[in-house]
């Protein structure tokens, strides 16, 4: 599920209005409205509040702003499948590189 679409169903399953996260966030309306049509992405700041707002661990949703940022700037090719592969195989020797040896 796309970010905003996440946000908006926390939203509504919690039974809030635009204007009450917009309240509790210090966040526009309008910009709550845009990230959840998915006609913006929202800013770290505005993720974090969001995040914490909804209960929603930040990782979690900071992976999807990350994805979709990918996808808004390279879009669906190839040439994005090929990159993506090769980032999740340089972080897989990054982390291992950086485990806590086992004694």
């Amino acid at each position: 599920m796309k970010l905003g679409l996440l946000l908006k169903s926390m939203r509504i399953k919690r039974s809030e209005t635009l204007h009450q996260i917009a309240v509790a966030t210090n966040i526009d309306s309008t910009i709550i409205s845009k990230i959840e049509r998915g006609d913006r992405l929202p800013t770290v700041d505005q993720l974090k509040l969001l995040a914490n707002h909804f209960s929603i661990p930040y990782d979690d949703v900071n992976s999807k702003l990350v994805a979709e940022r990918i996808i808004k700037n390279h879009g669906y090719s190839q040439a994005t499948y090929k990159a993506i592969q090769i980032v999740k195989e340089e972080l897989t020797k990054y982390i291992h590189q950086n485990e806590p040896k086992k004694k």
